[in-house]
């Protein structure tokens, strides 16, 4: 019985995807906004912290983030796949937090007063590049600052991966060493 419902619902996903492409062919207009609704029913699924239904984000994997990328709309794309991954593999994002929880910090080294404070700011860009100095891949999204950081010292900035996963990494701003 399984089997036969496994079937009958990949024959009704080919023959969505079969209607999709001939209204392509018409209008990609209605691609478009298949697309954009398919992502915002990932957004609100991660945002309510609900399960994807069944099939959803292998779908959204196979053939969604595939036709954004066909398309040229690669924000979409990524954001589509970042989505049905945290479905699809959810140890994955936990092991990431691990693993980024077990850092001892990264340091960001920025120009700054002799009182300490920058001139200028560290924001999420650094910290997304100073984790990837580490190993670390995450999206900027990820990284939950209120504000920018505008003096020297050690702070905590939590990193948000959806799904309930969030940890903390240390960020310590030192002031870079003046050359002559």
């Amino acid at each position: 019985i399984t089997r036969k419902n496994e079937a009958e619902a990949r024959r009704a996903q080919v023959e969505a995807l079969r209607k999709m492409l001939l209204a392509f062919a018409q209008d990609i207009r209605v691609v478009l906004i298949r697309l954009a609704s398919r992502l915002q029913s990932l957004r609100w699924l991660a945002q309510s912290k609900r399960p994807a239904p069944e099939g959803m984000a292998r779908e959204t994997l196979d053939i969604y983030a595939p036709l954004a990328n066909r398309l040229g709309i690669s924000w979409m794309k990524v954001e589509l796949e970042d989505l049905s991954f945290k479905y699809l593999r959810p140890e994955d994002y936990r092991s990431l937090a691990d693993q980024i929880s077990r850092l001892s910090g990264i340091a960001i080294e920025a120009k700054a007063t002799a009182e300490g404070h920058l001139y200028g700011s560290v924001g999420i860009v650094e910290i997304v590049a100073g984790l990837k100095i580490k190993g670390m891949v995450i999206e900027e999204s990820m990284v939950k600052l209120q504000d920018p950081i505008k003096e020297t010292g050690l702070f905590a900035v939590k990193i948000n991966l959806g799904h309930d996963i969030e940890t903390e990494v240390k960020v310590a701003v030192v002031p870079v060493m003046e050359r002559r």
